[in-house]
């Protein structure tokens, strides 16, 4: 999180992008939980014996929407986030320019081009991805994760809702854990 807090002055620069963005990605998950929903309506109508062509036309319909109304949200986010980090990509690796173009001689002998080069790509190119899908997968986790409960919760069982998250601690221990030690080793 610490990532995040670094890069607020970029998140608060492309305050636009970024919200509508979000909100985009949160009307995503709430589509994305239609499908699963309509297809236990369609095997509920063939279970008994109720499936009628125009039922079946009626769905099948539906689904299409969702589908279309997806891929078009989807890409919409994906211009305005993704977007958004390649921006703050080329913003900087301009500002890393300049400072290089800055520097005196004798800052090239003491330093080794290559760890300046991987800098300029490798350093970089994990700043962006942290600003794009760092963002994505933060919103995209907890926005569908509420989704995914709440439709479970009213529609299906929430006493089955409740039982399905008791391995949740477990695994954010574990996650947590293993996340740590890969953040240790990737900054080694």
């Amino acid at each position: 999180m610490t990532v995040f807090r670094d890069l607020f002055w970029f998140f608060r620069q492309e305050k636009k992008a970024y919200i509508t963005g979000i909100i985009v990605l949160l009307i995503v998950a709430f589509f994305e939980t239609i499908p699963p929903k309509v297809i236990g309506i369609m095997i509920d109508h063939i279970k008994e014996g109720t499936i009628t062509k125009a039922i079946l036309i009626r769905w099948m319909v539906t689904l299409l929407v969702v589908a279309i109304v997806l891929y078009v949200l989807r890409y919409w986010w994906r211009i305005l986030i993704f977007g958004s980090a390649v921006k703050l990509s080329r913003q900087l690796r301009n500002e890393l320019y300049a400072h290089f173009t800055k520097m005196s001689p004798s800052f090239y002998q003491r330093k080794r081009i290559g760890d300046l080069m991987a800098h300029a790509t490798n350093d970089l190119q994990a700043i962006q991805q942290t600003a794009g899908i760092g963002i994505l997968t933060l919103v995209d986790s907890l926005a569908l994760g509420s989704f995914v409960l709440a439709t479970m919760a009213f529609t299906i069982s929430w006493k089955l809702t409740i039982i399905s998250l008791l391995p949740m601690p477990i695994m954010a221990i574990a996650t947590s854990r293993y996340g740590t030690l890969l953040h240790q080793r990737f900054l080694k």
